[in-house]
């Protein structure tokens, strides 16, 4: 099988994945309204799985095609960037709690309630990638200078 035909085999793939995912909002059965607090209930659980799930599609595989070519430097560079971008998120939505109007007693509750309704921006997913690379571009460092002190000794 030649090159493109496995591109296009992976893209048909990825692009059936994210149709995949999205189709979990039409799932019957009532899950109920778990993500709730005084200022009202989210959406649908369904749908919130769907939207997250979709992210994760698009992400992780995107994450995953530097790990075929990159050094383990650059992977370690753009494990901490997105890393740092993800907790720039969290960072963010925490700001974006504090300052505005809801009563104190209920900061970490709303905290958590806008991260999990949060379906605008990959912030999970973004962090959990760069944690990804990182890891996999230190632990092939680690590798090359284990082999190549070895090769050294001999």
């Amino acid at each position: 099988m030649s090159v493109y035909w496995r591109i296009i085999a992976l893209a048909l793939g990825w692009w059936a994945a994210l149709m995949g995912v999205l189709q979990l909002t039409h799932l019957p059965g009532d899950w109920g309204h778990a993500i709730c607090g005084p200022w009202g209930c989210g959406p649908r659980l369904q749908s919130l799985v769907a939207c997250h799930a979709f992210w994760f599609v698009v992400v992780i595989p995107l994450a995953g095609v530097p790990l075929r070519f990159w050094t383990p430097r650059a992977l370690k560079c753009l494990g901490l960037g997105l890393m740092a971008l993800g907790l720039w998120g969290f960072v963010g939505v925490g700001i974006w709690q504090f300052l505005s109007e809801w009563p104190a007693e209920y900061v970490v509750q709303r905290y958590l309630f806008l991260l999990a309704t949060l379906v605008e921006f990959p912030i999970v997913p973004v962090t959990l990638a760069g944690a990804w690379c990182w890891t996999v571009g230190a632990r092939r460092a680690r590798l090359q200078s284990t082999s190549e002190t070895v090769a050294d000794d001999d």
